[in-house]
């Protein structure tokens, strides 16, 4: 192997995988409907109200059949080439349902779980449930991630506690079970929370009240206009800001 002298120059500008978080009712699924060359998956009837290239998924079944169609279709257009080139899972609060569905599956493969007679591995004692629940969700969102280019991770808030300069201050995160927010956001390239300001949707990847961050320069530490509507009355969201290519 030939070691490095100087630096090398980075080969990704946009986030592969980015988690969009925020309050409901602010706008988050309305902008994601307008994104281009993209589908959602709409875990929890969100889109019920909003024109999009869409599928709804209840179940693990279903989720699979989907991950098979696509899968094909991308196949049928020939070698890193996607139908869809951003994947958009909405939500990925909703998601943990078929999460906790796969989790079973993979808990009832191992010699333990072989017998195991019930219907959620949350009920598994000392808390083990909770490791086959990310498991579960790991593999999921693995197995969808090989289908695109991009993904977004789109999500609700929660309350969270953090220690900041040796005090425990109150900041808001995505709304997973136990330690699956953490894992999920850890894995992810960008973390931005959408907020509303006047008729303007700001997408903020600043870690102040939030927690938030990019690993993408042209994001990192800065709140990004993602949408608005403009003194016409016309909704208009910029992408563009996001996916530089």
């Amino acid at each position: 192997m030939e070691l490095p002298d100087k630096k090398i120059k980075a080969n990704i500008k946009s986030p592969e995988m980015l988690v969009l978080f925020s309050l409901p009712k602010v706008g988050k699924t309305t902008a994601l409907s307008e994104l281009k060359d993209s589908i959602i998956l709409d875990f929890e009837g969100g889109t019920n109200y909003v024109d999009a290239v869409k599928v709804t998924i209840n179940t693990l079944n279903e989720l699979n059949d989907f991950g098979k169609s696509l899968a094909e279709a991308n196949k049928a257009l020939g070698e890193g080439k996607y139908k869809y080139k951003i994947g958009i899972f909405d939500t990925v609060t909703a998601l943990e349902k078929i999460a906790k569905e796969r989790a079973l599956q993979l808990y009832k493969l191992t010699p333990m779980g072989k017998n195991f007679k019930g219907s959620d591995v949350l009920t598994l004692p000392n808390g083990a449930g909770y490791y086959w629940m990310r498991r579960g969700f790991d593999d999921i969102v693995t197995r969808l991630k090989g289908l695109f280019k991009y993904i977004i991770l789109s999500g609700h808030v929660k309350d969270k506690y953090i220690t900041k300069d040796d005090k425990e201050v109150e900041v808001m995160a995505l709304d997973l079970t136990g330690k699956l927010s953490g894992i999920v956001t850890g894995k992810s390239d960008a973390i931005g929370y959408l907020y509303r300001r006047k008729n303007q949707c700001i997408l903020n990847f600043k870690s102040n009240n939030a927690i938030a961050g990019a690993r993408p320069p042209h994001l990192a530490n800065k709140e990004v206009l993602l949408s608005e509507v403009t003194p016409e009355g016309e909704f208009k969201t910029y992408w563009e800001n996001i996916y530089l290519d």
